[in-house]
């Protein structure tokens, strides 16, 4: 009876040891340090990010770290360029669940997209307009 459950014991600690592997290959995560490095952003925005749910919660190892999918990087570089655009996080986050296809039924698509554009544009216009400006000043 002692060495079935010896068995047992033993059989438990090698499941739980080939589990954290395979699930750590498959995630095949990064720590919040390297995604602030890539993303050149703080940890503080990674976190705020996280609770506005613009990037999904992490996956946490056994010590509590934080283990991020790569995809976030790419997600975080799209929030900060958005960011330098002029869009809101608010905007921005309704474009990531247009992309997530996780779209609030209670937002007019049709709307906010002809809204975002319409906001482009005269964002491009004044910036041409600027453009000129600066030309016609550089030439006195």
């Amino acid at each position: 009876m002692l060495i079935r459950r010896l068995d047992i014991v033993l059989w438990y600690k090698l499941y739980n040891y080939f589990i954290e592997k395979i699930r750590r290959i498959i995630v095949e995560g990064i720590y919040i340090k390297e995604l602030t490095t890539q993303c050149n952003v703080n940890k503080e925005t990674i976190r705020y990010y996280e609770r506005l749910g613009l990037i999904n919660k992490p996956n946490r190892t056994k010590s509590g770290y934080r283990l991020f999918s790569k995809d976030t990087i790419q997600r975080v570089k799209f929030i900060k360029k958005m960011q330098e655009l002029g869009f809101s996080l608010k905007d921005i986050a309704v474009f990531l669940s247009i992309e997530d296809k996780n779209l609030d039924e209670s937002i007019n698509l049709q709307g906010f997209i002809e809204e975002k554009l319409n906001e482009v544009q005269a964002r491009i216009s004044n910036l041409e307009n600027f453009n000129v400006k600066l030309e016609v000043n550089s030439n006195k």
